[in-house]
C-alpha cells in the first residue's frame, strides 16, 4: 500500500515537472518576436497571426485578439481544421480537426483591451489544395473569424532554439 501511495506520489510530481516545462515553452514562444503574417476583423475584433514557431518538436501558433467594440468578446476555444480549399458540386466538404497539445487563451476579451493567445501542435501541413483553418468565435454570438495559411505559409515558420 505504502508502495502505491509512494508510486502516485512520484507521478504527480513528474507531471507538476513537465507542466511547469511546458509553461516555460509557452512564454518563449510568447517572448519570441512577433511578425505579422496574417490578420481578419470582424466587427471590432480582430485577429492577427503574430507568428508561426517551432520548438521541441510541436509547431507553435501565437495570436493576439483587440476588441475594439464596446461590448465585450466571449470566446469559444480556437478550432484548427485542415479543410479543402476548392469544395465542387455535390461533394461533400472535407474537413479534418487538429487535437491542441498545449494552450494558453483566456476565453474573455473585454472591451477596448487585447490578449494574447497561444498553441502548440503536432506539426502537420495540408496536402495540395487544402488550407489550415484557424477559426475563432464569440461563445452565443455571431461574431466569427476564419484564418486561412496554406503550407506554403506554414513551411516559413520560425525555429526557436
Amino acid at each position: 500500500m505504502k508502495r502505491m501511495i509512494g508510486i502516485g506520489i512520484g507521478l504527480l510530481l513528474l507531471s507538476v515537472v513537465k507542466a511547469q516545462d511546458r509553461e516555460a515553452e509557452i512564454d518563449s514562444v510568447l517572448a519570441a518576436r512577433p511578425v505579422d503574417i496574417r490578420n481578419v476583423r470582424v466587427e471590432g475584433v480582430r485577429l492577427e497571426l503574430r507568428g508561426l514557431y517551432v520548438l521541441e518538436g510541436l509547431l507553435w501558433f501565437s495570436l493576439r485578439v483587440s476588441n475594439g467594440s464596446v461590448i465585450d468578446f466571449r470566446a469559444n476555444s480556437l478550432r484548427f481544421t485542415i479543410r479543402d480549399r476548392h469544395v465542387l458540386r455535390r461533394k461533400a466538404r472535407q474537413e479534418l480537426p487538429l487535437t491542441v497539445l498545449l494552450r494558453r487563451e483566456p476565453l474573455l476579451v473585454r472591451s477596448d483591451s487585447s490578449v494574447t493567445l497561444c498553441y502548440g501542435l503536432a506539426p502537420r501541413l495540408p496536402a495540395k489544395g487544402q488550407d489550415l483553418v484557424l477559426e475563432y468565435g464569440e461563445h452565443n454570438g455571431d461574431r466569427r473569424m476564419r484564418l486561412r495559411l496554406s503550407a506554403v505559409a506554414i513551411l516559413k515558420a520560425k525555429k526557436l532554439d
